[in-house]
């Protein structure tokens, strides 16, 4: 009887944890989901033709920060912001989303991190992303292309790479490291 009891204990430990994982696992993906939703709400509503639609071109979303207590996601999505209609005029913004608890759902936190990052000094050509990766709670990867002053406008020939990084305690993203990779060349 002892040895059936210490079955069934082990047994009920055993749902109870993954009971508790599946949870935490449905918990993320619903969060991911109502920030996903917040983020195309936001796109659709400053830009057009964003890529929340598109297979070919996927939005992109990464949890930011190491805070436990603030569930954060940082939103890499292309549109032509102010519906301008030009040529030149999509590029990609790396917007930021924050649970609200009193609300319930996910507050736009900051609406373009390259724009933040550039403020003082045009940095990252967020016409030509390439790439995003995340790195750690904290630190992005991005890979874009940039424009020489002998380019065409749609034709950059420099490839660079950058590391940007999110101070939970300033609430600010900055440039770490730029770095030259190579040189494009288009026909």
């Amino acid at each position: 009887m002892n040895k059936l009891i210490q079955k069934i204990t082990v047994l009920s430990l055993g749902l109870l944890t993954a009971t508790f994982y599946a949870s935490l696992s449905f918990a993320q993906d619903n969060a991911e989901q109502a920030a996903y939703r917040q983020a195309k709400k936001y796109a659709e509503m400053v830009a057009c033709g964003t890529n929340f639609s598109d297979d070919n071109n996927p939005v992109k979303f990464f949890p930011i920060g190491t805070d436990k207590n603030e569930l954060r996601y940082a939103v890499l999505w292309q549109g032509d912001v102010g519906c301008l209609g030009g040529t030149g005029t999509s590029y990609y913004v790396l917007s930021v989303f924050k649970y609200a608890s009193l609300a319930k759902t996910f507050l736009l936190a900051q609406d373009d991190v390259f724009g933040e990052i550039n403020k003082n000094d045009f940095t990252i050509n967020s016409r030509f992303i390439e790439s995003i990766k995340q790195i750690n709670a904290t630190t992005l990867m991005v890979q874009s292309l940039d424009l020489t002053d002998d380019d065409l406008p749609n034709q950059p020939t420099l490839r660079y790479r950058y590391v940007i990084t999110y101070n939970d305690i300033s609430d600010r993203w900055q440039l770490e490291s730029k770095k030259l990779l190579s040189k494009v060349k288009n026909d």
